[in-house]
């Protein structure tokens, strides 16, 4: 699922890259993080501000699309 979904993130990293900071890690070689961040499934996407969660995660294939992370990311630029 995640190398699925990685042309379109990266397409998505490009149209917003200006105002959001995309980023994307290795869960086998980031055992830490992955561990602090409680992850149940792949992908997931966290959208954070300042360390801090600011909207609802999207995990695994049915919700981590590139349609539902763009209206995520719409209705974080609106407010």
């Amino acid at each position: 699922p995640c190398l699925a979904l990685a042309p379109k993130f990266a397409a998505l990293g490009e149209r917003y890259g200006d105002r959001i900071i995309f980023l994307k890690m290795n869960r086998a070689e980031n055992r830490e993080i992955m561990k602090t961040l409680v992850l149940r499934g792949v992908p997931t996407i966290i959208f954070m501000s300042g360390g801090t969660e600011i909207c609802g995660r999207l995990t695994g294939d049915a919700e981590a699309t590139a349609e539902n992370i763009e209206a995520a990311i719409t209705k974080i630029l609106a407010v």
